[in-house]
C-alpha cells in the first residue's frame, strides 16, 4: 500500500481544486510518477466541466504512463463525469479504470 496515493473527492469539484490536487502531489517528496492511485469518488454530486476543461489537466499531470488509477463512483451521474476525465487524460497519465464498488477497485490494485 505505500505504493498507493489514496484521493477523496466529495461534493462539487471544478479545476482549480484538481490542479491543485496534481500540485500537491508532484512537490510531495513520497510521490512517484508511475504510483498507482485509489481514487474515492461516491461522495461526488457534480463537476464543473467548463473549469476542468481549461485547466488542461492532462498537460500537467504528475502521473506517468505505467501508473494505475482506480476510480470508485457511486451513481450514473459521476460515473458520466469520471468517464469524460477518463478520456481527457487519455492513457499517457496511466491507465485508468472506473469501477462501481470499491472491492473490485482494490482487487484490481491488488491491496
Amino acid at each position: 500500500m505505500h505504493n498507493t496515493v489514496f484521493t477523496q473527492v466529495e461534493g462539487v469539484v471544478d479545476g482549480s481544486q484538481l490542479h491543485a490536487h496534481q500540485d500537491r502531489l508532484r512537490s510531495d517528496p513520497a510521490f512517484q510518477p508511475d504510483m498507482q492511485e485509489l481514487m474515492d469518488c461516491t461522495g461526488l454530486k457534480d463537476a464543473r466541466l467548463k473549469t476542468i476543461a481549461n485547466t488542461l489537466l492532462e498537460k500537467d499531470s504528475p502521473w506517468e504512463k505505467e501508473a494505475r488509477r482506480a476510480i470508485v463512483v457511486s451513481n450514473p451521474l459521476a460515473f458520466g463525469l469520471l468517464r469524460i476525465f477518463q478520456t481527457i487524460m487519455r492513457d499517457v497519465h496511466g491507465e485508468i479504470i472506473i469501477f462501481r464498488d470499491m472491492e473490485s477497485a482494490k482487487v484490481w490494485l491488488d491491496l
